[in-house]
């Protein structure tokens, strides 16, 4: 690209300009209905974690994308903490619960609060994983090749930290996602409910 570019940790500053990129990436999915208050908390709480992966690209002052990530078995945790926020809005906003993609994903949110996630590989299950949750890069700034220069990081942070493999979840119809991960060493781990599971190995 011949500019200079900066991978970093997300701070409090950046999530404003992440709600932007977010909506801008995302545009269309349930995680865009539920209101900038939802946006900005999902984002913060993996600042917040101890084992969890928040990091933004940056060229010339400018962000372009960001990727973050936390331990298998988030779920209910994230939930816990940003429920009231997704509660609140649908009060104000009933409708939203006649869109099946929101419904489905409320319930499959709260029965994850008491029953967590099981892990779907046998040959994984003993070993330490962190999920990548979510990775979105503005369309304006897409073929420059931020993705790949986040999903790479986001994999050299997890071998620091101590992870032993890394997993995601992509719509099985996201054909452009699922090249882009295979693309870049994923392999195919399972499939459910329309989502195919993802996973790399970090030793």
């Amino acid at each position: 690209m011949g500019k200079e570019l900066l991978i970093r940790n997300v701070k409090d500053d950046d999530l404003q300009k992440l709600l932007s990129i977010h909506r801008d990436a995302f545009e269309g999915y349930m995680n865009t209905k539920l209101g900038d208050e939802y946006i900005i908390k999902f984002l913060k709480w993996f600042t917040l974690q101890q084992d969890a992966i928040s990091l933004l690209v940056e060229c010339d002052e400018n962000i372009h994308g960001y990727v973050v990530g936390a331990t298998i078995g988030y779920g209910s945790l994230l939930t816990k903490a940003i429920g009231k926020t997704v509660i609140k809005y649908l009060i104000f906003h009933p409708w939203l619960l006649t869109n099946k993609k929101i419904l489905n994903n409320l319930l499959s949110r709260i029965k994850n609060i008491f029953q967590p996630t099981s892990q779907p590989n046998i040959t994984l299950k003993d070993l330490k994983g962190i999920s990548l949750v979510g990775i979105g890069v503005s369309k304006s700034s897409r073929g420059h090749h931020y993705g790949s220069h986040l999903i790479k990081s986001f994999e050299e942070k997890a071998r620091e930290m101590n992870f032993d493999y890394m997993r995601l979840s992509v719509y099985s119809n996201n054909t452009t996602a699922i090249s882009f991960y295979k693309k870049n060493g994923w392999e195919f781990m399972d499939e459910e409910a329309g989502l195919s599971y993802f996973y790399k190995k970090l030793f």
